[in-house]
């Protein structure tokens, strides 16, 4: 038997060895946790890549389409997104969900008036390329004969601008929901055809669409009035001011893309057939009235500026964003590119 005293001293080198292990344990765990929580934030780090959305509609989105199924997004360390229309491409960039984000410039007007973004280059356009088209059996000839007619249009963007700036100059006062009917880009043809309205008028692949699927007629572009309908890239100021390489990555994808087209059209036009489902017959008649050019033409800004004080009019923004405010032209000058000045549909 044990004494009293030497219970004392086995049960005092018992907590003593108990004390040891458990702060070696201690010691074990939180080197274990340190190298955990390293090795997550090396490997966070190492794949995150940054995102680039776009909506796949041929014609004003073929850059984006031959620079993502070609690959030049993925060789500049891109992830793409492909959304199924422009204003999930802009709630993309919102939340997050994207760093660079394809748009037209209303949508980007609305956007800039309320956040800090700014578009890095106008890449594609065409200031014929938003045309109104009308049934063979409306007895529309001019667009004079537009009065008292349905014309199918999608309010609050710059063909809506460019509608109302030609018909006011013809003496024109259309309605709201009496003419002017607003309409998805999406169900115009469909709405066409079925006869709910006489007219459409919309930007291209739509009116190309409706000549070839229904009886049907253009009877005007919206060229002269104010816009050359630009598509531009989007970014956060901030997150482009401390990452120029990634936003010049960028560019340099869709200026290769922009040199395939100009190369190898039909090779361009099978890729955006296959990417988005469209006819070729379709995809080529609607890219014969976009330019295609990774730049910041002056006709650009002026269709900021233009469309941002229709926005302003309509009450669709507060206030009119001043377009040297958010246009940044900095990573194309130092690709060369920068303000190019004055850019003409090219003929593919």
């Amino acid at each position: 038997m044990y004494s009293n005293e030497e219970k004392a001293v086995v049960t005092g080198v018992k907590a003593k060895r108990e004390t040891a292990v458990i702060c070696a344990m201690a010691v074990f765990g939180m080197l274990l946790i340190i190298f955990l929580s390293a090795l997550v934030c090396k490997t966070l780090k190492k794949e995150h890549k940054p995102v680039y959305a776009y909506k796949s509609r041929p014609g004003n989105a073929a850059l984006s389409i031959i620079a993502h199924r070609n690959g030049y997004f993925a060789e500049e360390g891109f992830v793409v997104r492909v959304f199924p229309s422009g204003p999930v491409c802009v709630e993309a960039l919102l939340y997050g969900d994207a760093d660079f984000a394809e748009m037209g410039d209303a949508a980007f007007l609305s956007l800039a008036s309320r956040y800090p973004y700014v578009w890095v280059c106008a890449h594609a356009g065409g200031a014929s390329r938003d045309r109104i088209i009308a049934r063979n059996d409306a007895g529309i000839e001019s667009v004079e004969d537009l009065k008292g007619k349905k014309i199918g249009i999608q309010f609050g963007t710059s063909c809506m601008a460019g509608m109302l700036k030609l018909t006011k100059a013809r003496g024109l006062s259309l309605r709201r929901n009496k003419e002017l009917i607003n309409i998805k880009p999406a169900d115009m043809v469909m709405t066409l055809k079925s006869g709910e309205i006489q007219v459409l008028c919309c930007s291209e692949p739509v009116p190309s669409k409706a000549l070839a699927m229904t009886a049907c007629h253009e009877v005007s572009t919206l060229e002269g009035y104010g816009s050359n309908f630009p598509m531009g890239i989007a970014v956060k100021d901030e997150y482009a001011r401390k990452n120029p390489e990634i936003v010049k990555s960028m560019l340099r994808a869709l200026i290769r893309a922009e040199t395939f087209i100009s190369n190898h059209l039909e090779q361009a036009i099978s890729i955006q057939s296959s990417a988005t489902g469209e006819d070729p017959d379709i995809i080529r008649s609607a890219m014969t009235y976009h330019f295609y050019h990774v730049g910041l033409a002056e006709e650009s800004c002026q269709s900021l500026a233009v469309v941002g004080q229709f926005l302003e009019d309509e009450g669709t923004i507060d206030t009119a964003p001043a377009v040297e405010d958010i246009v940044d032209d900095r990573y194309l000058k130092e690709l060369g590119r920068g303000m190019c000045g004055s850019i003409e549909a090219k003929q593919p």
